[in-house]
């Protein structure tokens, strides 16, 4: 077995896999690993890992230097490990990634959770053993070297709390397998550390009773009894007093032992259960999507469980729309509510049995099974009948949600891409904010005096944002953190497209972030055509453009990929039944970033081949409607393919009205990106279409744009027409 390990019980110590330390450095890179491993595989806030390393007045680069303590931690660990980096990026923080054999803290807890699952199945021995092996993890009070940080008070508690239950349980399995000796031995030392457990008071009975010394026993509990009555003004519980009364009267039967000394007094069970992240103070709107999700994970239909999936594109707030449903029917699932990260974003995807053995501890398992199918089953076997919700957020795939779905209660999946293979499941696509929400978000984070005093820019930033959640989020907090800033600052700052997704960006919260998760789990080819459509607009496009970006004849393939991705939205089909495909704003800005490292030569190629697409479409529709009088044509006509040629101009006016905008568009940017051969000729085709529909103030506003770009002794011909026939 391979790999770093660390040590938190006792001094906090890192060690490789030849178990030779290795060096962390200071205080407070020290601290940031102590707080990491305390909250292992679990996200820590930046918030509080400021607070732990500058508790009184934190630098204002504070976050900058956790940044730079972060990797330096990467690079010291990163030589130690053969798999993922140790120290994970994880919203709202940072995250230590360790398995129970890395670290001893996660050793520990399995460890005692096995012993407890063999001493209820009646293995003393084997429990006994196990419990021995916890109890040598622990070589001295936990982060004993460090100074103890007070967000650290809690985690410490517990695990103080933990040992001592088990230490509690270790000695009880002594007595209980005849140990006495050493039991009593260990108690006595335990006492003069805890002298008002009573716990511990009756367990010292117990062995002193079964080993024969009845009167030590006695003289024990009066020993006891007194010291509570002068320092505590308290009488012995009820407990211990039943205890003394069976050994005063000889009548303390064999099972009383067991009983006494606490044999299921640490069986504990694991329902309900409540594992919900905490619920957003600001949650606005979607009252619509929290009514309909909430009555399909209620709705009782059949025997299985019923299953919901919210799917939307990044940024979009699903996680925490779904947490906040799960939050609104909590009162349906009294067994309590399980939730599981799936991590379907990141580099490494957390692995089903993983999150199996990891779902098994949560509900009491402490023998977990080697297999993932015997996982599932167990799993299966103990949510069987229970009214449970689980919520299994930010999933990859249907293959990563397949084991983890239980025989009843409910399941809420959050994911960026379509789970339309998972069967039985009810799908809800999250969309963008309504203009109404928006302001009522902005207004909650910013300030609502701000954003009424400034109508006007407040909309101008909503639209800048594209009405994203996480995008609004951060502009309004922007805004609450600057005070003096008037809402047009923001506005205008948010104006250029070309500096907007920077503009988006306030310490851990990063827009770009958030698109690069999924951008970087799409094949070559679809990466290629998500950054080549930011040469076009963010308006909605025909698919048939996407093969004519990637010098394909037809690109479905590429197009659901991006479309089950959510980085492309299916926004309907137009009047000639042809289904359109959009950008989101921000992703758009997002591509021309992308796009900006591709080659020039590309780029101008990739263009060109859609400009030559809109005027074979034009060319052709034209030929049905009159004669063009320049007598051009494209210089190549590759795309789109002759067979979606034929089928989108059946009807050329149909067409023409379809495309209008589109055309338009395309004039534009083709003129804009020197393209002057394409953008006249497609103003051209046109101006015929333009002409039979009377809308000539509209074909003047693209005739100028396009001839702005310069004249070509090509055309003429139709600038003559122009001048003999264009309107007065």
């Amino acid at each position: 077995m391979t790999g770093v390990r660390f040590r938190v019980l006792g001094a906090l110590r890192v060690l490789n896999s030849a178990e030779t330390p290795v060096p962390i450095g200071g205080a407070k890179p020290r601290m940031l690993l102590a707080t990491l491993l305390l909250n292992a595989n679990r996200p820590v806030p930046v918030d509080t890992l400021v607070d732990v390393l500058w508790p009184h007045d934190p630098p204002p680069s504070a976050v900058a230097n956790l940044r730079t303590y972060v990797s330096a931690l990467r690079s010291r660990l990163h030589d130690e490990r053969d798999s993922a980096e140790a120290i994970q990026a994880r919203p709202p923080g940072y995250l230590a990634v360790v398995r129970p054999w890395q670290l001893d803290l996660l050793g520990f807890d399995e460890l005692l959770a096995r012993a407890r699952y063999l001493r209820e199945r009646d293995h003393p021995e084997e429990a006994l053993e196990a419990l021995n092996r916890a109890n040598a993890l622990w070589q001295g009070a936990p982060l004993e070297d460090l100074t103890p940080s007070p967000r650290w008070e809690a985690e410490l508690s517990r695990l103080n709390e933990a040992r001592l239950s088990a230490t509690e349980e270790r000695i009880d399995l002594r007595i209980t397998t005849g140990r006495y000796g050493t039991a009593i031995a260990e108690l006595r030392g335990l006492i003069h550390e805890q002298p008002f457990r009573e716990g511990l008071w009756q367990q010292l009975m117990l062995a002193l009773h079964g080993s024969g010394r009845r009167a030590e026993a006695l003289d024990t509990y009066t020993d006891l009894r007194r010291r509570l009555v002068d320092e505590l003004g308290v009488e012995p519980g009820p407990s211990l007093r039943r205890l003394h009364t069976e050994i005063l009267t000889g009548g303390l039967p064999e099972e009383a032992v067991t009983a006494e000394s606490g044999r299921t007094a640490h069986r504990q069970d694991a329902f309900p259960i409540h594992q919900l992240p905490p619920d957003v103070s600001d949650f606005t709107g979607r009252d619509r999507f929290v009514h309909e999700l909430s009555e399909l994970l209620t709705r009782s239909e059949g025997s299985g469980p019923a299953i919901a999936t919210v799917v939307g594109s990044p940024g979009v707030g699903k996680s925490t729309c779904a947490v906040h449903v799960a939050h609104a029917v909590r009162d349906s699932f009294p067994d309590g509510q399980l939730y599981l990260e799936l991590a379907g974003t990141s580099e490494e995807p957390n692995d089903p049995a993983d999150l199996l053995a990891e779902a098994l501890r949560a509900l009491g398992a402490s023998d977990v099974p080697g297999s993932v199918s015997e996982r599932a089953r167990l799993y299966r076997s103990l949510l069987a009948d229970r009214r449970v919700l689980v919520v299994l957020d930010d999933a990859l795939g249907a293959g990563q949600v397949g084991p983890l779905l239980p025989s009843t209660g409910a399941v809420l999946i959050t994911s960026r891409w379509q789970l339309t293979e998972l069967a039985g499941a009810r799908h809800r696509e999250l969309d963008v904010l309504g203009s109404r929400e928006a302001r009522s978000l902005l207004a909650n984070i910013a300030g609502e005096q701000r954003v009424t005093a400034e109508p006007q820019h407040a909309s101008a930033i909503l639209r800048s944002c594209g009405y994203l959640p996480l995008a609004i989020r951060i502009a309004g907090a922007k805004l609450a953190g600057r005070r003096a800033w008037s809402l047009r600052v923001l506005s205008e700052r948010l104006e250029d497209r070309s500096r907007r997704l920077e503009e988006l960006r306030l310490r851990d919260l990063h827009v770009r972030a958030s698109f690069e998760l999924s951008y970087r789990q799409l094949t070559a080819e679809t990466a290629r055509a998500f950054r080549l459509l930011g040469l076009l607009w963010s308006q909605p496009v025909p698919g048939w453009v996407l093969g004519a970006l990637l010098e394909r004849g037809h690109a479905d393939d590429v197009l659901d990929a991006l479309v089950d991705a959510n980085l492309l939205r299916l926004v309907g089909t137009d009047s000639i039944a042809q289904p359109r495909y959009q950008l989101h704003g921000l992703l758009y800005c997002y591509a021309r970033e992308l796009l900006a490292d591709d080659p020039e030569r590309e780029r101008r190629a990739a263009l060109a081949r859609v400009m030559d697409g809109w005027l074979t479409l034009a060319d052709r529709a034209i030929g049905d409607l009159e004669a063009r009088a320049s007598g051009t044509s494209a210089a190549s006509h590759r795309h789109p393919p002759e067979d979606v040629v034929n089928d989108l101009v059946a009807d050329p006016l149909a067409w023409f009205d379809a495309e209008r905008q589109a055309l338009a568009a395309t004039v534009t940017i083709a003129a804009e990106s020197g393209l002057d051969e394409l953008s006249r000729g497609l103003d051209t085709a046109l101006s015929t279409y333009f002409d039979l529909r009377g809308r000539h103030e509209s074909w003047n506003s693209r005739h100028r744009a396009a001839w702005q770009s310069g004249h070509h002794t090509r055309y003429r011909a139709f600038d003559l027409r122009v001048v003999r026939s264009g309107p007065n």
